[in-house]
């Protein structure tokens, strides 16, 4: 179990964004949505970016290789 996830969601986000991970200062993680994504679209994304948290890819530096992994995960 991972604590210290927090989510918001990203007003104005451009063209195409679901959603982003950022790993904060203090270790713990923030989840961007989209606000005008459907609230399923929204609840694909956040199982997304969980994925991205629980694998640590935060240490990774392939992001296409990151990407291309986890959406092999499911969307």
């Amino acid at each position: 179990m991972i604590e210290g996830i927090n989510i918001g969601f990203l007003e104005h986000a451009p063209a195409g964004f679901h959603g982003m991970v950022v790993k904060n200062d203090d270790g713990f993680y923030t989840i961007l949505l989209d606000p005008n994504d459907t609230f399923e679209q929204r609840m694909k994304t956040v199982q997304h970016e969980l994925r991205h948290i629980y694998n640590n890819d935060f240490d990774k530096e392939d992001v296409q290789a990151v990407e291309a992994a986890t959406h092999k995960g499911g969307k």
